[in-house]
């Protein structure tokens, strides 16, 4: 029972105190400077000049997956969509729908000469593109692009999706399309003008919130679809906010001198590690989360320790993963008596909580966010945590 305890202090006081970030090397370039990173199920792929370096064991291993006729292509941003991986770069569009065995290059494809892919998203059946000369959206998965009309917004360096809603960042601030990109209208209100207006390089949801990472005045949150926006820089040393990203009630800012997490909606910030390094992008894949830097890529465990009390050994939990609810079954009735079942995020804070049902209980997520949650049963024999996954 001690060790159970002394886990649960180290779950409230801040369940990331003990974990470390390690640097990839088994394979991957160990001082390179990447630019992207993506991940899908098992699957990450990091890329920086000439290069695109691919795990399919969650980071155990790692192999150069570029050829020589992608000497030269920075790549600015990575996805995987519909079977493919695609990556943007200053010569345009590349896929691959085998691992990298085999790429074909799509130039421009119904885009200017020239045209560098900085971001991408989907929403739908489109694959939309943000350049210098705009946005672009593809109905094939890339074989052919149309420009987007009435967006006046110049270079467009993030895109995302909410609901139905896509949101551009560009050197203009933010635009917004409620029509799968046919119009599109400014939202920068409460983003600093200066010269020609506030660069929106990076976007995060979270709820109904939005978040947007500026280059060099900080984050700024808008809970009105980008109507007004709002300053949530406290506790940020550095301004230049490259990437955001959104793992249950915690988001992540990348900056150009290490990570920072919120865990009250941008209230406050709090350093993450990988200081001094300019940190251009996150992605979580399983129980980690992988940074591509400056001086290459990193990992580091979401969790500090999970274990489960021996008391709860014939209690199960399924599915997990899951998409809207956990199933809790045992059939030790007489030692699950009075049992309390609570669901946290994984900076400890207090989500749900209810009493088990002897035999089965179903415990509702469908109001969670996608990410890593911790279920904690307990009852007078003990405790227990495990790890349960919203897909």
């Amino acid at each position: 029972m001690k060790k159970i305890y002394i886990l649960m202090i180290a779950l409230f006081i801040g369940i990331y105190a003990n974990a470390q970030w390690q640097l990839q090397t088994n394979g991957i370039y160990s001082s390179a400077q990447f630019q992207s990173i993506t991940s899908s199920g098992n699957n990450i792929c990091a890329g920086l000049n000439s290069a695109i370096f691919y795990s399919s064991n969650s980071g155990a291993s790692w192999s150069d997956i570029s050829t020589y006729t992608m000497s030269g292509s920075d790549f600015y941003s990575l996805l995987f969509f519909d079977n493919y991986f695609f990556a943007g770069s200053n010569y345009g569009l590349w896929y691959t729908g085998s691992n990298g065995s085999q790429w074909w290059h799509k130039y421009y494809s119904g885009m200017p000469n020239g045209t560098e892919i900085y971001s991408m998203t989907t929403l739908g059946y489109n694959l939309y593109v943000g350049t210098q000369y705009g946005i672009f959206y593809s109905p094939d998965n890339g074989s052919s692009f149309n420009s987007c009309p009435n967006y006046s917004g110049y270079s467009v360096y993030s895109l995302i999706t909410k609901g139905t809603y896509l949101f551009a960042g560009g050197h203009l601030g933010a635009y917004l399309s409620t029509d799968y990109g046919n119009n599109w209208s400014q939202i920068s209100n409460g983003l600093p003008q200066s010269g020609v207006g506030t660069i929106v390089i990076s976007f995060a949801v979270l709820g109904n919130s939005i978040f947007a990472g500026t280059d060099g005045a900080g984050v700024f949150v808008s809970n009105n679809n980008g109507s007004s926006w709002s300053c949530v820089s406290n506790g940020l040393s550095n301004l230049y906010i490259n990437s955001l990203l959104v793992n249950g009630t915690t988001i992540y800012a990348c900056t150009n001198d290490g990570i920072y997490i919120s865990t009250n909606n941008g209230s406050s910030w709090s350093n993450y590690g990988l200081t001094n390094k300019q940190v251009k992008g996150l992605t979580l894949n399983g129980t980690n989360i992988f940074a591509a830097t400056s001086s290459g890529v990193w990992k580091r465990s979401l969790f500090y320790q999970i274990e489960d009390n021996t008391g709860f050994k014939n209690c199960s939990v399924y599915p997990n993963p899951t998409t809207d609810k956990i199933t809790i079954e045992t059939d030790d009735i007489k030692n699950m008596q009075n049992t309390i079942i609570s669901i946290f995020d994984i900076q400890g804070k207090l989500l749900s909580q209810q009493t088990l049902n002897p035999a089965k209980t179903e415990v509702t997520l469908s109001d969670f966010s996608q990410g890593i949650y911790l279920l904690k049963l307990e009852n007078s024999s003990g405790i227990a945590i495990r790890k349960i996954t919203r897909e």
